[in-house]
């Protein structure tokens, strides 16, 4: 059974009354919120402290706020593949995907480049070439193709909760059999952007 999340917090070493039940995330993303990893280290001192203490892990979605940024993601990838295709392959060797900065100024390029790649119905001009159209058009047709599921929210979600699991033990050096996983599935679409931390006793 697990105890109030109020139990963990006042575990906190010196009184400090930090809230370790409550680990944030960003939005769209699976690694966590700088404060969540010092309160992962806080977390891992109280479990060295007292090895009685079991914990289960609980991640968890917000459907509205996850989503949009999970679809703003997918998005900002459609243009770093086109930043990406035009490097060379010495620049590809040494150039993370995920990374790539797109620049104000390179934007409208980008944009462009990755709307007339897009298997989307387009106007055409006279002979036969992708007529010129809007920001807000090239845009619309882009996100007309991308698609955030309830199925990629828990996914997300248990990522999160996966991620704790593995600093807490792979890094932090917590007794694996001491640290449990919760259910995934819709129940973890909380409307939180977080993982939660409860004690089984």
């Amino acid at each position: 059974i697990a105890s109030p999340f109020s139990l963990l917090a006042s575990l906190v070493p010196d009184g400090g009354g930090e809230d370790l039940s409550k680990l944030p995330f960003p939005p769209g993303l699976s690694a966590p919120a700088p404060e969540a990893m010092q309160n992962m280290q806080a977390l891992a001192d109280i479990l060295a402290q007292r090895p009685g203490i079991k914990i289960s892990i609980q991640g968890h979605a917000d459907p509205a706020v996850d989503r949009q940024a999970m679809a703003d993601q997918q998005f900002l990838r459609k243009l770093q593949v086109v930043k990406f295709d035009d490097l060379s392959r010495k620049e590809k060797e040494k150039t993370v995907l995920e990374k790539l900065e797109i620049t104000d100024e390179e934007y409208p390029d980008m944009l462009w480049e990755a709307y007339k790649n897009e298997p989307v119905e387009k106007e055409k001009n006279a002979i036969g070439l992708h007529k010129e159209v809007s920001r807000e058009v090239q845009e619309a047709k882009l996100r007309e193709m991308i698609r955030v599921t309830d199925d990629d929210l828990v996914r997300l979600a248990a990522s999160r909760a996966e991620f704790v699991k593995n600093h807490l033990v792979q890094e932090l050096g917590v007794d694996a059999g001491r640290v449990f996983m919760g259910q995934a599935g819709s129940q973890s679409l909380s409307g939180a952007h977080e993982a939660t931390i409860e004690i089984q006793q």
